[in-house]
């Protein structure tokens, strides 16, 4: 709260600073001295808090000298010089004024975006598709790795992979998604979405002709809702998971940063 009545204090400095400016300069300079100003607020905005500080020493020394300097040149009176201190002082007060408001802005911009990032971390499911979001999917997946290997069972993780036609991907990603959710059992197994909409699917205590199963489903109910040609480019990658790993993340990292899993037969409709 504190901040926000800086800022607002700020601001109407500056407008009461450039009424003052808009008597005491002619409206060339005032102009270009509006412009400078604009121009320096972009840069305060853009880079980062000690180099735009800098930034700001030197806007100030530099307005000084220049005034110093042309009150020499010109040999001005004192009434002359006193009006130019009175410049000086405004302008170098718009330009803190103008630091301070464009830090604050982008101090709230950023935090609106980690804000934003924490949200969509929090999030359980993907508007989109309904399915687990990859956070989840990973929270998820730890507590099924902790189950498999205290009941010493077998699991797999199956990647589906869309065809790379940029038309179709998204309109047809909610599809393939349901059809996933359709094929595993609910309660049991899990299939979570990355940002890049890869499909992950996790099934636990099963066998390789069970995950035969779900993928002749999958593709059976995909039939009813694509056309053959797109869900001929759909292919499932499967993968047995391998609980010799430390922990379910260094595993999870592992096989997905393979470039291919072990392919299974591909189910054409």
């Amino acid at each position: 709260m504190g901040k926000f009545i800086l800022i607002c204090s700020s601001l109407m400095a500056v407008f009461a600073e450039a009424f003052y400016l808009v008597h005491a300069l002619s409206p060339v300079i005032f102009l270009v001295t509006a412009l400078s100003l604009v121009v320096s607020y972009g840069l305060f905005a853009l880079f980062n808090r000690d180099f735009s500080l800098i930034l700001v020493v030197l806007e100030v020394l530099g307005l000084g000298f220049w005034l110093v300097f042309e009150a020499w040149l010109t040999g001005a009176k004192t009434m002359v010089q006193a009006q130019d201190v009175a410049i000086d002082i405004t302008l170098s007060a718009t330009i803190i004024f103008l630091w301070l408001s464009a830090r604050y802005i982008k101090g709230l911009f950023a935090q609106n975006v980690g804000l934003q990032e924490e949200i969509l971390s929090l999030k359980k499911h993907d508007e989109q598709t309904g399915v687990l979001t990859f956070n989840e999917f990973q929270y998820r997946f730890e507590s099924i790795w902790v189950g498999l290997r205290r009941r010493n069972e077998v699991g797999f993780f199956l990647k589906i992979s869309l065809p790379p036609f940029k038309y179709t991907q998204r309109s047809i990603l909610g599809k393939v998604t349901q059809s996933a959710l359709d094929a595993i059992r609910s309660h049991y197994d899990i299939v979570g979405v990355t940002p890049n909409e890869e499909i992950y699917i996790v099934l636990q205590n099963t066998t390789e002709q069970g995950v035969d199963i779900v993928e002749r489903r999958f593709f059976k109910l995909l039939s009813r809702t694509i056309s053959g040609y797109i869900a001929k480019g759909i292919s499932v990658e499967c993968a047995k998971i391998d609980l010799t790993f430390s922990d379910a993340e260094s595993w999870l990292n592992y096989v997905m940063g393979k470039e291919q899993l072990v392919e299974q037969e591909r189910h054409r409709i």
